[in-house]
């Protein structure tokens, strides 16, 4: 099966709209970040959604970012979809992938994750292991911007809330 990414939707509230080309047989995938001061905000999965992992880092607020992902069934298409609330701020980037065929299952692996208020350590993605066809994918976030934004091998792309540099996909 051959995949390529459809569309994608951002959003810095508690939803994010689904774009309206969703169909049955898509994949989502969301990055959900939100920011508190005074405690971690609760973990909220979407309605259907299957968190891969979370991870939690306070520096100057207290941050939660959740990967999830989910076979849209097609109601997600122009819908409101919705995570994670935080009291200083919240951040939300989806990503709708395609094949050219409905996809039926999908198996996480290899997920690694590290909360840091410094540079974090190079991730090992060891998708070599996989069947095809794969998706690598590496969400980003900080309290402040991230760049440079390294990948390797080369990413094809990357999506972010409406030009904000603290939260990629």
């Amino acid at each position: 099966m051959a995949i390529s990414i459809k569309s994608s939707a951002t959003s810095t509230a508690s939803t994010v709209t689904g774009p309206s080309d969703i169909v049955a047989g898509d994949l989502l995938i969301l990055l959900d970040m939100a920011l508190s001061f005074d405690d971690y905000p609760t973990l909220v999965t979407p309605s259907g959604f299957t968190s891969i992992g979370d991870v939690t880092v306070s520096y100057f607020n207290y941050h939660r970012q959740n990967l999830s992902y989910k076979i849209a069934d097609g109601s997600e298409a122009s819908a409101s979809i919705t995570g994670m609330n935080g009291t200083d701020g919240n951040r939300k980037c989806l990503l709708v992938v395609t094949g050219d065929g409905a996809i039926t299952s999908v198996t996480p692996a290899s997920y690694n994750e590290q909360g840091t208020n410094v540079d974090p350590t190079s991730q090992t993605v060891t998708s070599g292991s996989g069947g095809a066809p794969l998706i690598v994918v590496g969400g980003y976030g900080a309290a402040s911007d991230i760049d440079p934004r390294t990948f390797s091998p080369a990413k094809d792309g990357e999506i972010n809330p409406n030009g904000n540099g603290n939260l990629y996909l």
